[in-house]
């Protein structure tokens, strides 16, 4: 029995660090209220503690590929920072394909940062990963929101269809 004991304990302390990798999760919920496959569904902001890393999930309620992002399109996602939380866009990341590969450039301040690499792990989800020393991503709390443009040549979006979330003001990212 006491080899099980200690398998216990081994299990019970790796959770305990797990747990307290990301301890700042924050979610939101945003209407289906646009047409197209970029209507923003909500999103979910994660921290971790070491370095400060935060994980910005975007969700929306169709499905989309890299493509109907690609630079040579006006369909974007936009993401912005408020990161003094008084409730104005400090910067803006605009993420985009290029030849089928997902990057957010971030800019604002004055400022402009190289390209930072965007997951789209699933047909509805978007990932952005943004380091601890980044401007945009302070250690303690700061407000984000979401924006999305597609325009198709056909059908309800042949003028932009756009949406914002939340639709007036903005989420919280928690403190790391």
């Amino acid at each position: 029995m006491p080899g099980i004991r200690r398998f216990a304990v081994v299990l019970l302390v790796l959770a305990a660090v797990v747990v307290s990798a990301f301890p700042a999760q924050a979610g939101a919920i945003d209407p289906n209220d646009t047409p197209g496959p970029l209507d923003i569904s909500g999103g979910t902001f994660s921290r971790s503690v070491s370095g400060g890393i935060t994980y910005l999930d975007l969700h929306t309620y169709g499905n989309w590929t890299p493509a109907l992002l690609a630079h040579h399109t006006r369909n974007r996602i936009f993401v912005l920072f408020d990161v003094d939380n008084d409730g104005a866009q400090d910067f803006r990341g605009t993420v985009q394909s290029f030849g089928g590969r997902l990057s957010i450039s971030i800019h604002g301040l004055g400022q402009s940062f190289d390209p930072i690499r965007a997951r789209h792990p699933a047909g509805n989800w978007l990932q952005v990963i943004l380091s601890g020393d980044s401007p945009p991503n302070p250690l303690s709390s700061w407000q984000v929101a979401f924006r999305s443009q597609r325009i198709s040549a056909t059908g309800a979006c042949t003028s932009p269809c756009r949406d914002r979330a939340p639709d007036m003001g903005w989420w919280t990212v928690p403190a790391a």
